[in-house]
This record gives C-alpha cells, structure tokens and sequence, in this order.
C-alpha cells in the first residue's frame, strides 16, 4: 500500500566559503532520516517524501546553530 511506511532520505551535505568553494566550511551526513506524513497539505507520497525533507532541515538547523555558538 502506498503511504503505509515511512519515507527515507539519505544525504551527503557540504557547506563552502563563498568567496573560496574550495574552502569546505562544514560537512554533515543524513543516514535514512524518516519522515511520516504530518504535513495534511500534501498527498500520498509527496506528504512522507516533504516529511523527510522537513526533519533533515530540522536538523541541519540545530547543527548549524550549535557550530556557532
């Protein structure tokens, strides 16, 4: 059945200086980060996939504000 697990997203992020992209600010990794639909604006798999999505943004900004404390 469609919708019945969870999505999961992996991704590799890198953050560069902008005036130096060779430079390599910070690098995060996202192993299999779940997402179940709680967002009711989107439909069937779109809601679980945007789910994922809103977690690993989540995240990325507690790792961000923790780097610049």
């Amino acid at each position: 059945m469609i919708g019945s697990q969870e999505a999961k997203l992996t991704a590799d992020m890198k953050f560069v200086e902008t005036d130096n992209p060779s430079k390599e600010v910070m690098k995060l990794k996202a192993d299999k980060i779940g997402g179940k639909q709680m967002n009711q604006q989107f439909a069937w798999e779109y809601g679980r996939i945007a789910a994922a999505y809103e977690v690993t943004g989540k995240k990325l900004g507690k790792e961000i504000k923790q780097a610049t404390k």
